[in-house]
């Protein structure tokens, strides 16, 4: 079987329905986040599970912060990356290869929960590195 229909299979095992699909690309609802998987041709390719739109940094210390929490998750967190794209939008992904459905459906399920906590652990982050930020600003005011 190929990646894609061993896909399928789990997420109606999961009873997830699909909401958008592609030829090499699902993407579905996983706890009221829009999960996207990018799949390899052929059998037991690799496997990319990505979820973003969830941040976008406006001006140049945004940036900064974001690039600071990014980089710092990224080494704490296993099995996920986190990163800005060209447009600054916050992605987060996991990949994974597989040899049978039932390890496509362990890993899926994995990737699928570490990139919900790695939301969290961002927003979290985030928040605290930019109260930290104006604490920095009114110092140096003075």
């Amino acid at each position: 079987m190929m990646n894609k229909e061993y896909l399928l299979r789990t997420l109606r095992k999961w009873k997830f329905p699909v909401l958008a699909e592609e030829d090499n690309w699902i993407a579905f609802r996983y706890q009221m986040n829009l999960i996207r998987v990018w799949m390899q041709e052929g059998e037991n390719g690799g496997v990319a599970v990505s979820l973003g739109g969830l941040f976008t940094a406006d001006d140049d210390t945004e940036l900064a912060l974001a690039y600071k929490v990014c980089n710092d998750l990224t080494g704490k967190l296993m099995q996920a990356k986190l990163y800005l794209d060209d447009d600054n939008e916050l992605v987060i992904a996991s990949e994974f290869f597989f040899r049978t459905c039932e390890e496509l459906e362990y890993c899926l399920e994995i990737s699928c929960r570490t990139l919900v906590n790695a939301k969290k652990q961002f927003r979290i982050r985030y928040q605290e590195a930019e109260e930290n930020q104006k604490l920095l600003d009114e110092l140096n005011k003075e």
